[in-house]
């Protein structure tokens, strides 16, 4: 998988998407820079029984770029934490080589990595937390 091109927006519906009570797991793109280790993406996923939600934030300082989008996914049959997290990196003005959605939890950590590479950053790492 391969970003293959960041137009920064601000497509983030923070009073829709970010459900704190609901809070399921966060994905953090880390990377070592200058021998420091910095944050470059924050991706959370939340989720009620009837749909997930994802907020997307980028805040890559060596780059400049700043972005953030949200999407959320309904229904059943399907892995719908990657499905909102496909439409958060859509809104944010990232797009991908391929979609993460339904693919599940492997499928958003690749994306975070490819945009760390599409960025220049070579030591990267993918943090995972629970709620």
């Amino acid at each position: 998988m391969k970003t293959l091109q960041i137009t920064p927006k601000d497509g983030i519906n923070a009073r829709a998407h970010r459900k704190e009570n609901n809070f399921l797991e966060s994905y953090k793109l880390v990377a070592i820079y200058k021998s420091e280790l910095v944050e470059i993406a924050d991706l959370r996923i939340y989720g009620t029984n009837a749909k997930n939600y994802s907020c997307l934030w980028v805040h890559d300082k060596k780059n400049n770029i700043y972005c953030s989008g949200s999407g959320s996914a309904g229904g059943y049959g399907y892995h719908r934490p990657s499905a909102a997290s496909s439409e958060a990196f859509q809104t944010a003005g990232i797009e991908l080589s391929e979609s993460i959605s339904g693919r599940g939890d492997r499928a958003q950590e690749e994306a975070l990595l490819s945009l760390a590479k599409k960025l220049g950053y070579r030591k990267t790492y993918v943090i995972k937390g629970h709620g």
